[in-house]
Parts: structure tokens; sequence; C-alpha cells
């Protein structure tokens, strides 16, 4: 499948646009796919991460 525009804020999609793991990498997400604006993926990115990154059940399953 191929995107041509942010699925957040649909703005064209350029080169500064980068692969976005569907599931976080961290929560061991493989899949990608360029789906998202650079603003839209590092705003997203920095929003979950906040959020979940003290989770102790998270933390537990990834990191021991």
């Amino acid at each position: 499948m191929y995107f041509d525009k942010c699925i957040l804020c649909l703005r064209d999609l350029d080169e500064t646009s980068s692969p976005e793991h569907i599931i976080p990498e961290y929560l061991g997400g493989r899949l990608k796919e360029v789906i998202l604006c650079l603003t839209c993926n590092n705003g997203i990115g920095a929003k979950l991460y906040a959020e979940i990154k003290f989770d102790a059940h998270i933390r537990r399953a990834v990191f021991y």
C-alpha cells in the first residue's frame, strides 16, 4: 500500500517522511509503512513513549 499524504494532518509526504512502526519497535513491532509526516511521527512517538514509559507491565515485558 502506498500513501502520498500523512494520515493525521493530510500534508504531502516527502523525503523527510520516514517509515513508521505500526506498533512501536520498542514494543516488538516490526511492520513499517510511511504513513506519517515527520512532524506527526515525532509527536506520536513522544506522546506514546511519555504515556507508557512508567507502566510496570510494559517495562517488565520489554526490558527484562
